[in-house]
């Protein structure tokens, strides 16, 4: 499926990711975690062609994605929800869903994805011609993430779903999540909420200053308390 070997990323005289190698089971959902600065969000944008590598090579099966950028990246099934939703305020709720397929010519097929979208949120429906800024948090994050599938994603992933959200709306969201995995698709989920991410995920990458310091099943991960101290902070 998706696969990383020997990435390395410099934000300016920094280098955030070392040598960083992983790759996501298909149709399973990873939990990528780890303190502050260590490169989760940087792996992100690396995997889905938003940010240069500086060396090492991204694979999508048996397409190649290095140094191709976003657009082929979201063409080979790379989907990316960002932190912070990143919805376009002015525009209604339905303009930004259609934003995520942009680049589908057939009117039939957008409607399809769009149907799919309202299947999963379909609290939705009611405000479709609505400003997306007039939406609640929790609301706006379900446009995010249904925006990222009417690109009709192989792999999604997520950064922080769960920030700022309420406990009800964070309850939708692990839903929501369980559910995509349940249909086959392969999600790579960023997340301090640690509670949120083993809730969901099969196993767990952690990442310590911008390489894995180990992956492993994520029940187990929970279990291990001195792994959550010296990683986690908890």
């Amino acid at each position: 499926m998706l696969k990383a070997e020997s990435i390395e990323v410099w934000r300016g005289q920094t280098q955030v990711l070392k040598d960083l190698s992983l790759e996501l089971t298909s149709g399973a959902i990873t939990a990528l975690l780890g303190g502050n600065g260590s490169g989760k969000s940087t792996t992100l944008y690396a995997l889905s062609g938003l940010v240069p590598l500086k060396s090492g090579r991204i694979w999508s099966g048996d397409t190649q994605l290095t140094g191709v950028g976003p657009r082929r990246a979201v063409a080979a099934g790379i989907a990316h929800v960002p932190q912070g939703r990143e919805v376009f305020p002015t525009m209604s709720v339905r303009d930004n869903l259609l934003a995520g397929a942009a680049t589908v010519k057939s009117r039939k097929l957008r409607a399809e994805r769009m149907d799919r979208v309202m299947e999963t949120y379909p609290m939705l429906r009611d405000k479709l011609h609505v400003a997306a800024s007039s939406l609640s948090g929790g609301e706006q994050q379900q446009v995010a993430i249904g925006r990222a599938l009417m690109t009709d994603p192989k792999v999604i992933m997520m950064d922080e779903p769960s920030a700022g959200l309420s406990p009800s709306m964070v309850d939708t969201l692990i839903d929501t999540i369980r559910r995509l995995g349940d249909q086959g698709l392969t999600v790579l989920l960023v997340e301090q909420n640690v509670g949120v991410a083993v809730n969901v995920a099969a196993e767990a990458i952690v990442l310590q200053a911008g390489k894995i310091a180990m992956h492993r099943p994520a029940a187990e991960l929970l279990r291990d308390k001195s792994v959550l101290a010296a990683y986690l902070g908890h």
